[in-house]
């Protein structure tokens, strides 16, 4: 069965082959409520609605108004999202990112990753 790809106006998600669900943040597009709520949807449809960790890559991420950061930061639980990696680089996306997991206060185990590998080998402890 091969992996379905959900590409949304800001973001590419899909499931990895080790179970690991990945969202790539499209370059510098202003994030609505609206666009959140159909990234959340496309999370349960590429996961199947399993309970799966995410590999959320927000290094071109453009600006996120508070209201899209709680939704995420609620939500995320609800969705089965058992853990979050955050992949960051420029400031924006650090800052985002950073705003997320200090104020959003998930309901779910979220960390923030410069390297990939780093990301990807603390998600799959989700998976043991």
């Amino acid at each position: 069965m091969e992996a379905q790809e959900v590409v949304t106006r800001t973001a590419r998600i899909w499931l990895r082959d080790d179970g690991i669900v990945q969202i790539i943040s499209l370059p510098k597009v202003q994030e609505t409520l609206d666009d959140a709520k159909r990234t959340i949807a496309a999370i349960v449809t590429v996961a199947a609605a399993t309970p799966r960790p995410v590999l959320l890559d927000m290094r071109a991420i453009g600006p996120q108004s508070r209201e899209v950061r709680h939704y995420y930061a609620r939500q995320g639980a609800a969705a089965g999202v058992l853990g979050t990696a955050i992949l960051a680089g420029p400031p924006i996306s650090r800052l985002v990112g950073n705003f997320f997991i200090t104020f959003g206060k998930p309901d779910r185990s979220a960390k923030f990753f410069t390297s990939e590998e780093d990301a990807i080998t603390w998600l799959k402890g989700f998976l043991e």
